[in-house]
């Protein structure tokens, strides 16, 4: 005869048991704190990725900066040497050049319009020591009779600029001087004269220079030859040099008109110096476009450019400072930070939860086990309890669905209005995959849900008239899309055997088969989908079909189509992370087919694609039936023909449900009442064959979902009154 266990047999057997439950749980929270540090790091990675490209391209942008700057200061010193070139073959041309003469040929080369911030071209005469009396006399008799050289003193050799346009203002002060006099002037003129080419001075203050606005200033020569005289040699260019065109820069003024007066705007940051010489000092800085107190304090990318005009070197410092991470250009990186954060925070929220539950439904049952354990007069009551703890957990599962997904919702609903702003291509890129990637989370959360429910046997499978032909017509609509945006061909054979009206439940077929269509599209980069419908057997009263869905996708090893349809798994692990999804879909899929005496199988071949065929016996719906299905569909259409329409339901949802189909009917012109109902599944046939504007089928595809996930009423009614909120 066996004895009920004692007390004390009763405590030695629940202690391991509960230590295990404890030790379970605290693994459980151990796993969903590892998910949220693994999501935090991954959004860190993709966070440090994407602030590498946003920089990246701003030193490239930089660097293409520097090269233009660089380009058209080297072009122009170019055009410059040019133009002196012309002036000295003027003069090989000429027999003699008046001052007049000078000025016409200054003037047909419209030095302002093609060469702006030149300070003016000019003929500076080499002179010797005993020819400037001669010199002096000469200059004075064609009317400037205060004309002298200057600086004064006694050299050998003397220079004067005695030619020199635009004739006025501050040129009017290098009349008469004597460059030769200057060291840096005359090492620029003597390299001229030896090498028969343009030749740049270094840093001088030019003589035009007043007491206001003073700027640093160069010089270019190009040397003008007696004619008739020998030049191929230094010795024979030194006898022959006859003087020296040449043009004076104020070096404000010459970097303004060689890069345009907004092509260093303060915001691009970029700060620009010249050098004289090959190594930067405050003592050889020619040019800076902008004070040190107007720039931002951050240097963000720096670079020396060597520019070398005939010898003479010039260093370009360009500098780019930065706001740091709170410019425009790092708006994408902040996005994706914000983005992952706040997925990884809900995705911590959804598994935590889904443990939680696990866990409770884990203690209940040893705290059950143990009361059976200790007396069995209990056991009406236990089972009582059981029923209620799995009860709790349907409720807390859809409770806590529908709390995911309504700030999920939310982020949905911002970033499509954000989606509706003024944005970058690249802020667009990045909003539309934040979109993406919520649509995802909200389809996962939808998958558990099912699923709970499945586990839970709390789906129930109607048996209600349909046309096939229409469910698989629907679902082949949602999916014909998304194939045609990745250019994907979707091929239809339907038997010409089907009948036109079935009893079962459209609804979770059009579930089952949209999974397949989901993941042929999903898996397929080229090619096509091929969906057949066959008649296998068929009799007076019911009918066996085949359902199939081909494509030509990435394909299964056969490993991997064992692992198949478990849930919560992919073919392969990487597959979640190259294609995103719960590992679900198959697994409802599959359940839903068991639910409603169904099967089905996969084949696949890796890199040709797969098969899913679904084999599913129904019976025939009756004409009388298919009639009274339909009869009340034509009264229903003239209601809702052309004019808004009130829908009266009674919702017994979770909480807040009503809001949210009183939200999508809204934006349907429909609205809830709660007149004297007509079957529901009637009305929503009528909405879903209904022509409604770009969109609308999204809203109202939910609204369907809504009301057959929540059976939020028997019934809805059509009333006649306008509907103006």
């Amino acid at each position: 005869m066996r004895t009920s266990p004692s007390a004390n047999e009763s405590e030695t057997f629940a202690t391991p048991n509960l230590l295990h439950i404890t030790l379970s749980a605290l693994r459980n929270w151990r796993i969903s704190w590892i998910v949220l540090v693994i999501s935090l790091m991954i959004t860190a990675a993709a966070t440090q990725y994407m602030k590498s490209i946003v920089e990246r391209i701003a030193e490239q942008e930089f660097t293409s900066r520097c090269d233009e700057i660089q380009n058209k200061i080297t072009e122009r010193l170019d055009d410059h040497a040019r133009i002196l070139q012309s002036g000295a073959a003027f003069f090989n041309a000429s027999e003699m050049i008046t001052r007049e003469k000078w000025r016409i040929f200054t003037q047909i080369q419209k030095l302002e319009k093609q060469l702006p911030g030149i300070q003016g071209i000019g003929f500076s005469l080499l002179i010797p020591h005993e020819e400037l009396s001669r010199h002096i006399l000469e200059i004075r008799s064609e009317g400037f009779p205060e004309y002298n050289l200057k600086p004064d003193g006694d050299r050998e050799i003397y220079s004067s600029i005695i030619y020199l346009e635009p004739f006025s203002n501050r040129n009017l002060r290098a009349f008469g001087y004597d460059m030769f006099s200057e060291p840096v002037r005359r090492a620029a003129m003597e390299q001229a004269r030896d090498t028969d080419d343009a030749a740049l001075s270094g840093k001088v203050v030019l003589v035009q220079e007043t007491s206001s606005d003073v700027q640093a200033g160069a010089l270019m020569y190009v040397p003008v030859y007696r004619k008739g005289m020998p030049v191929e040699t230094v010795e024979q260019r030194r006898a022959a040099i006859h003087g020296w065109v040449y043009s004076p820069y104020r070096m404000n003024d010459l970097m303004q008109g060689i890069l345009g007066a907004n092509f260093l705007e303060k915001e691009e940051r970029l700060h620009l110096q010249v050098f004289d010489g090959a190594q930067p000092s405050p003592q050889s800085l020619l040019y800076e476009c902008h004070n040190a107190e107007e720039l931002w304090p951050e240097e963000r990318f720096s670079r020396l450019i060597p520019v070398d005009f005939t010898g003479q070197h010039w260093t370009l410092k360009v500098t780019q400072t930065g706001g740091g991470f709170f410019t425009v250009s790092y708006v994408s990186v902040w996005l994706t930070l914000f983005s992952g954060v706040q997925i990884a925070l809900l995705l911590f929220a959804l598994i935590r939860s889904l443990l939680h539950t696990r866990a409770n439904a884990l203690l209940i049952a040893e705290e059950l086990t143990e009361e059976l354990i200790k007396t069995t007069m209990h056991a009406k009551e236990m089972a009582v309890r059981a029923q209620d703890a799995t009860l709790a957990k349907s409720r807390f599962l859809a409770n806590m669905s529908h709390e995911i997904r309504t700030p999920l919702s939310g982020v949905l609903c911002m970033t499509g209005l954000l989606l509706e702003t003024p944005l970058t291509d690249t802020q667009h890129r990045y909003t539309e995959k934040i979109l993406a990637s919520g649509k995802s989370l909200l389809a996962i959360s939808n998958d558990i849900l099912d699923f709970s429910k499945i586990e839970n046997g709390n789906l129930t499978i109607e048996n209600i008239p349909f046309s096939p032909q229409e469910v698989i017509g629907n679902a082949m609509k949602i999916f014909e899309f998304h194939a045609a945006e990745k250019g994907i061909a979707f091929h239809t054979a339907i038997d010409p055997e089907l009948p036109a009206a079935l009893l079962g439940d459209p609804l979770r077929l059009a579930q089952a088969i949209g999974n397949l269509m989901n993941n042929a599209v999903k898996f397929t980069a080229a090619g096509d989908i091929q969906i057949t419908v066959k008649v296998r057997r068929r009799t007076a009263a019911d009918v066996e079909l085949e359902i199939s869905v081909q494509d030509t996708g990435i394909g299964m090893t056969e490993e991997e189509l064992s692992r198949m349809f478990t849930a919560f798994t992919q073919a392969d692990d990487s597959m979640s992370r190259r294609f995103s999804g719960s590992g679900l879909g198959l697994a409802i899929s599959r359940q839903l087919m068991v639910l409603m005496g169904g099967t089905i199988r996969a084949e696949s071949t890796p890199g040709k694609g797969s098969l899913f065929t679904v084999v599913l016996s129904l019976p025939i719906a009756s004409d009388v039936m298919r009639k009274s299905h339909e009869a009340l569909i034509p009264a229903i259409s003239v209601a809702l023909a052309g004019r808004p329409t009130v829908l009266a339901a009674r919702p017994e949802g979770p909480p807040g449900t009503a809001v949210e189909l009183h939200s999508l009917l809204k934006q349907l012109k429909l609205a809830l009442s709660s007149k004297e109902p007509l079957p529901c599944k009637k009305i929503l046939e009528v909405l879903l064959k209904r022509r409604w504007p770009d969109g609308h089928e999204i809203v109202l595809a939910e609204v369907n979902r809504l009301v057959q996930q929540y059976r939020l009423a028997e019934a809805l009614t059509i009333l006649s009154k306008e509907f103006n909120e």
